[in-house]
């Protein structure tokens, strides 16, 4: 959901949609109102795209999140991004992609590849602060993990754009990313018959 809805629209479409399985929130702080937070806690999601930032801790153990399997995080945690904003991603069983869209530690980044249990693909969205070098975790390019992808900061059309054709079956950022991921950790992307 983009655009300048309302409280009230963003009720009655979570409402009317209780089976939905893939959600993106991108509209603004109506969607931290408490009512939204609620009503989304009580969908199935496996695929969701939102601001995390409003989410407690113990939101992230309810059924809805321990089902999510590609989670887009638009931001999440406290303006430093540190491990402790990120762990609570460890305790989710199936999730197996997750894309960062804001800048957070080095070590965050290092410890959500080697913690979380299923994960297969991390995108970091690389904006011009998170080049510089944080103390004392260093850069993004330091990690050697083929699961780890870089993306230049790209804008919100192409976001919307994106979301639509994985919502709608065709080729997202999930694919390509996993396209790369196969080339450098060498897996055969054909197979010969």
């Amino acid at each position: 959901m983009l655009g300048k809805l309302t409280e009230h629209q963003f009720v009655r479409i979570l409402t009317l949609c209780s089976n939905a399985t893939g959600v993106a929130l991108w509209s603004g702080d109506v969607q931290t109102r408490p009512a939204i937070k609620n009503l989304l806690l009580r969908l199935p999601l496996q695929r969701l795209s939102a601001d995390l930032s409003h989410f407690q801790r113990s939101d992230f153990l309810t059924p809805s999140f321990l089902s999510i399997t590609h989670l887009d995080i638009i931001t999440m945690g406290s303006k430093r991004g540190g491990w402790k904003d990120w762990e609570i991603l460890t305790s989710l069983p199936k999730l197996t992609h997750v894309c960062i869209n804001k800048n957070v530690e080095v070590d965050a980044i290092h410890n959500l590849l080697s913690q979380c249990a299923c994960l297969s693909l991390l995108v970091a969205v690389i904006t011009p602060r998170s080049h510089r070098h944080a103390k004392p975790s260093g850069s993004y390019h330091t990690i050697d993990d083929h699961r780890l992808i870089l993306v230049d900061n790209y804008d919100i059309t192409k976001m919307v754009a994106d979301w639509e054709n994985g919502a709608n079956g065709q080729s997202d950022m999930w694919d390509f990313g996993g396209l790369i991921r196969d080339a450098r950790n060498g897996t055969r992307l054909f197979t010969q018959i």
